[in-house]
């Protein structure tokens, strides 16, 4: 059995028989310590069962049954017996309902939100292939579209009502309504039958060819410094081309006429002289017969001689030759130089 030490000034000391170092210590303060085998405090090697009043300085190796009333500096190795329902939620730190969460979001401009659900929407599917619809939208960027297959822009109203749907452009930076703009106009149930109008005093510039089936109003001697496609040509009119107000050199085309009387003339019955009754025609200059478009010849004037019966004939032809246009007017029975008008058609390059 081991020895017991009432010391007033110290503490009750019991040593274990046999041990060189006292066990347990019992301070004047009501401390009961736990030695070591070097006589110092040190690690609780058996089980305690009631309550510890004081503080416990070390590790504690086992279970603990009962209320810990103070802070656990160190590291709990494992709270798998433990869950949060058994401790209070704080005001800060609070734990996660599917309740909590819905209500602590709400919706904003253009988004509605459901708490009870957590439904978030936009009024419509905004997926990649979705077909969006926005009333009105302003871009602070460029807007670029690359589709995968062709694409097309609708503008306008599709609802049976008519508009003149309309495109602004801004470049002087004023706050001005448009610098330039595209009107729509018109249009039935047909496709393609609408009009559009540009408003830009400023003036078009056009870098490439212009294409059109049909033209109409007046040109004025600014309106074009590049020349017309020819299919344009046959729905210009007088008051289209005027001396003076469009240029015929803006015409890719030169136009030339005349009349002149044939170098020789023949008068024999029942046939035509190839060797005299004509006259040629050259190209402009600067240019050669492959820049021929057109040729067409009338007779200007015929001399008969003697009877004029059933046994005359009379001609008004023309043939290509490699430098030239020769020209034939004659009359079977003649007594003077026949002549011939003629227009011409050319290629201004």
């Amino acid at each position: 059995m081991g020895t017991q030490t009432n010391i007033a000034d110290s503490a009750f000391i019991v040593q274990i028989e046999g041990s060189a170092n006292p066990q347990f210590r019992l301070l004047q303060t009501g401390v009961l310590e736990i030695l070591d085998a070097a006589g110092s405090a040190g690690t609780v090697k058996a089980n305690i069962t009631g309550n510890v009043g004081g503080n416990l300085t070390g590790n504690v190796t086992g279970n603990v049954t009962g209320n810990v009333t103070g802070n656990v500096t160190g590291t709990v190795s494992s709270l798998s017996n433990l869950t949060t329902d058994a401790l209070a939620e704080g005001t800060s730190n609070r734990y996660f309902t599917n309740a909590g969460a819905r209500a602590a979001l709400s919706g904003g401009t253009g988004v509605t939100y459901n708490n009870s659900t957590g439904v978030i929407a936009i009024g419509q599917p905004v997926a990649t292939t979705s077909n969006v619809n926005f009333a009105n939208a302003a871009l602070t960027g460029s807007l670029t579209i690359r589709p995968t297959t062709n694409a097309a822009i609708e503008h306008g109203r599709i609802d049976g009502v008519a508009s003149t749907p309309v495109i602004d452009f801004h470049s002087s930076g004023n706050n001005i309504d448009y610098d330039s703009r595209i009107i729509a106009i018109g249009g039935n149930a047909s496709v393609g039958n609408g009009a559009l109008q540009y408003h830009a005093a400023g003036g078009h510039t056009f870098t490439g060819a212009i294409s059109a089936t049909s033209f109409s109003g007046s040109l004025n001697s600014s309106d074009l410094t590049g020349a017309i496609s020819a299919s344009i040509i046959p729905n210009l009119n007088a008051s289209k081309i005027n001396a003076g107000i469009f240029s015929t050199a803006r015409i890719p085309f030169e136009f030339i006429s005349g009349a002149a009387f044939v170098i020789g003339f023949t008068s024999q019955l029942g046939s035509f002289n190839d060797g005299s009754n004509y006259f040629d025609i050259f190209p402009p200059a600067g240019r050669t017969m492959s820049n021929i478009v057109a040729f067409i010849p009338s007779i200007h004037v015929i001399h008969f001689s003697g009877d004029v019966n059933h046994d005359d004939s009379m001609r008004n032809t023309y043939g290509f030759l490699s430098d030239r246009i020769r020209v034939y007017v004659q009359n079977t029975e003649q007594r003077s130089a026949p002549a011939a008008n003629w227009l011409a058609i050319w290629t201004r390059s």
